[in-house]
């Protein structure tokens, strides 16, 4: 049972440090995304912003 051991453990080892690897990625991924969301969406209002002054000008 002892030389099982030091190999079950080793796989352990793989899993665990292969989840971690995911679980970083996915939330570096998440964090981009929201990056580029936040991103768009100030173009986005920006826009708009722009639009609404313009219509106001034109109001004038």
């Amino acid at each position: 049972t002892q030389s099982v051991q030091p190999a079950h453990r080793q796989n352990v080892e793989k899993v665990v440090s292969q989840e971690t690897r995911q679980n970083y990625k996915a939330e570096r991924t998440t964090k981009t995304q929201t990056f580029e969301q936040s991103k768009r969406t100030t173009e986005h209002t920006k826009k708009n912003r722009n639009l609404v002054t313009k219509k106001g000008q034109k109001k004038k």
